[in-house]
């Protein structure tokens, strides 16, 4: 069990799952950092990503209570989580499991010094 948590959301198929296991690892009055991260933020990338979040928000409702943050922050995905995590002094990321097309969770892994935990999708 984790005192502040960041979850990485990220429009993937599997966000739901990730978030899951993000609000699992909570303690009672954990903080769980919810983070989405777009490359050029806009009015349609902004509201499609407070979509989500709003998703996830109702979402909580089935676990414990948790402080939530949410951020939608602009510029690189994989960087930005690291920096996030970094300032926030957070015990754990959480993410969903790299695609063939996607370094962002490798390079969180090679460059985080908490832990980090990959959630594979469903098939």
């Amino acid at each position: 069990m984790f005192k502040k948590i960041l979850v990485g959301v990220t429009g993937a198929k599997n966000t739901l799952e990730v978030c899951k296991v993000g609000f699992s690892l909570a303690e009672s009055n954990a903080e769980l950092i919810l983070l989405h991260v777009v490359h050029t933020l806009t009015d349609a990338t902004r509201k499609q990503a407070d979509a989500e979040l709003e998703q996830v928000k109702k979402l909580s409702f089935d676990y414990r209570p948790v402080k939530m943050d949410m951020f939608v922050v602009e510029g690189d995905p994989k960087q930005k989580i690291v920096e996030l995590a970094q300032r926030n002094m957070v015990d754990v990321i959480v993410l969903g499991a790299p695609t063939t097309s996607d370094n962002i969770p490798k390079y969180v892994m090679e460059n985080s010094a908490c832990t980090v935990v990959l959630v594979k999708g469903k098939d």
